[in-house]
């Protein structure tokens, strides 16, 4: 059993060469196989992307302090109890990648899909009259992709933080409770779900007489892969520190979805015969600890300005190697030739990210009101310089957002409470960052990176 993180390839075309020295054959680079099975670790779902509604999209993915609607199960679960009303939103969100590594588009598809939220607050007056409670619950789901899998080698230039993996199902739920509206607490879960494999069994025969027919060649592949969950805690408090001044804080546990990959690959060639094994594991999916201290001021009655501080506990997540077991039996030993895949300097690293915002409100007629929405963040990077085979690649992100939204109320028998419009953009700038590896002869020596991530959501809210 030889023990790695490996650089599979490299041995395999050690093996190949040999073989094709001695019989003058051209034959394929069967580890590409192998080396495709290693992918490190993804950043986030789009909610902890971009934003959880059109509303929080427009105020940079902050704005926590003052919500009190659906969007509370996401920002801060004790926002639940402070509303009078139940509130059911539908949204849509979509966001496109545009980035370059040495000036190319990696392949980042769009990520977008619908958004769900129920906020439903009540109270037990009579044995209770100080108290009020609310539940909520928050749903995104992907409308290209319920789940999603890609294997990539690890030296191939990925976004890990905008990669496919945001295309995941995310759920989430909360109970709160507040006394007399001046201080609240929430608990809730947070839910994703996304595709893991299990094992794969590969059966490979060449004819090398007839090496240029593909008719004479057999390959037969098998994946097994399951839909796993994942449920993290969410808790928050809150507190009216002020008549116009309100302090939130709220503490997400971190979420990984872990790959166990069981592989069989029997090889058939004429030159090389036998079998590999391969035990791959490794960590699909991780969204750190968070911490979140919001603080939301109404200098006025119609003027909001919010700050929301994230401190993020990347220096916690799995290192971006993944640890592979093979048992090679091919009749060509090679115990000279260790395997080894260089992890890059250190783990990831902590950050804080910082999230100001401002709304605005006016009141065009009795029944309708017009809100608009502005806010910045500043997200640095968790990931650290990569130095050896892997290439990871992100770089720290300025956002900028706009948004406005309509109220109506009081228009229709059917809708007394009031029902509300808003829509959002946001336009992330990936500063460039260039990166030069330790080793000159890796697959990626030197890399500089940056880019635009460019999205939206629009969201109807129905009051009850």
């Amino acid at each position: 059993m030889i023990r790695a993180a490996a650089s599979v390839f490299e041995y395999f075309q050690r093996q190949v060469a040999r073989a094709h020295k001695r019989n003058k054959r051209r034959l394929f680079p069967l580890g590409l196989c192998v080396f495709a099975l290693l992918s490190p670790p993804a950043h986030a779902s789009l909610p902890d992307a971009a934003g959880f509604g059109a509303r929080g999209v427009a105020l940079a993915n902050g704005g926590s302090a003052a919500a009190i609607d659906y969007t509370a199960t996401f920002y801060n679960p004790a926002g639940l109890a402070l509303s009078e009303t139940t509130s059911l939103g539908l949204g849509y969100t979509a966001f496109n990648p545009d980035v370059r590594v040495n000036g190319r588009s990696p392949d980042l598809k769009a990520a977008r899909g619908a958004t769900f939220g129920l906020a439903v607050p009540f109270a037990f007056s009579k044995p209770l009259p100080d108290w009020s409670f609310g539940a909520g619950l928050g749903l995104f789901l992907p409308d290209s992709l319920l789940v999603s899998v890609r294997l990539k080698p690890p030296s191939t230039p990925r976004f890990p933080a905008f990669d496919h993996r945001l295309h995941r199902i995310w759920i989430t739920t909360a109970l709160a409770a507040s006394y007399k509206k001046s201080v609240a607490l929430g608990l809730g879960t947070s839910i994703l779900a996304d595709v893991a494999g299990t094992g794969a069994d590969l059966d490979l025969s060449l004819d090398l007489n007839q090496i240029a027919d593909p008719s004479a060649q057999r390959a037969r592949a098998r994946l097994d892969v399951d839909i796993k969950t994942r449920v993290g805690v969410v808790a928050s408090a809150w507190w009216r520190a002020a008549s116009a001044f309100d302090l939130a804080i709220t503490y997400r546990a971190a979420l990984a979805i872990d790959n166990e990959f069981r592989t069989f690959a029997k090889i058939q060639t004429g030159i090389l015969n036998g079998d590999v094994s391969i035990l791959f594991k490794d960590v699909e999916y991780y969204t750190p600890h968070t911490l979140t201290l919001a603080a939301a001021w109404r200098p006025t009655s119609s003027l909001t300005l919010f700050a929301d501080f994230v401190l993020s506990l990347w220096g916690l997540a799995p290192k971006p190697v993944p640890d592979v077991s093979l048992a090679v039996n091919l009749g060509t030993p090679d115990p000279t030739a260790p395997l080894v895949l260089q992890p890059g300097d250190g783990d990831y690293w902590n950050t804080i990210s910082i999230r100001l915002a401002v709304e605005w409100t006016a009141r065009f007629s009795r029944t309708i009101t017009h809100t608009l929405r502005g806010g910045i963040a500043y997200e640095p990077t968790p990931v650290p310089p990569q130095r050896g085979l892997l290439t990871l690649i992100d770089s720290d992100r300025y956002a900028f957002t706009f948004g406005s939204g309509f109220l109506f109320s009081g228009f229709s028998e059917i809708f007394k409470e009031p029902l509300s419009i808003d829509w959002a953009l946001r336009v992330d700038w990936l500063t460039d960052r260039t990166t030069t590896k330790d080793d000159p002869t890796t697959p990626v020596p030197r890399f500089t990176a940056g880019g635009f991530i460019v999205g939206g959501a629009i969201t109807t809210t129905v009051r009850f």
